[in-house]
């Protein structure tokens, strides 16, 4: 346990720290998926993808399998006037963004801790100088 609160200490964290660097952590994850998933829907990539390939007549059987059972676990979202008027497109874009997302994780997980932290240590420097404390933190 010696070597974990070292490094810690290092970085200019305490135990108390983690609760509010585990929600930082969550909000950037949240905002970025948001973002991803609001890229995903202007963009439409899988259409890029597609104008590249043969045309088809029609969709195989097994897409319109998958795209109907991806509308039916978003049926909550017809609240929303977005999707009322275009839930097909909602879905497409949901498992578009997931898929970014995955493909980006090797450099979004590493930034997300790192964001973490610093944002950790700032808001930390600030409950410091707002209580009237030395500032500690590197």
């Amino acid at each position: 346990m010696g070597r974990v609160r070292d490094f810690f200490d290092q970085c200019g964290l305490e135990a108390r720290d983690l609760p509010l660097a585990f929600v930082i952590h969550e909000v950037v994850s949240v905002a970025i998926a948001t973002a991803a998933w609001s890229f995903c829907y202007a963009a439409q990539p899988s259409r890029l993808v597609a104008r590249s390939l043969p045309r088809t007549t029609t969709a195989s059987p097994w897409m319109q399998r998958t795209t109907a059972a991806a509308e039916a676990k978003l049926q909550w979202t017809k609240r929303f006037p977005l999707a009322k008027k275009n839930g097909k497109r909602l879905a497409v874009s949901l498992a578009e963004s997931i898929a970014l997302r995955a493909s980006i994780k090797p450099i979004t997980f590493p930034g997300k801790m790192w964001a973490s932290w610093k944002l950790t240590l700032l808001l930390k420097r600030k409950r410091n100088a707002s209580k009237g404390l030395k500032n500690e933190v590197p």
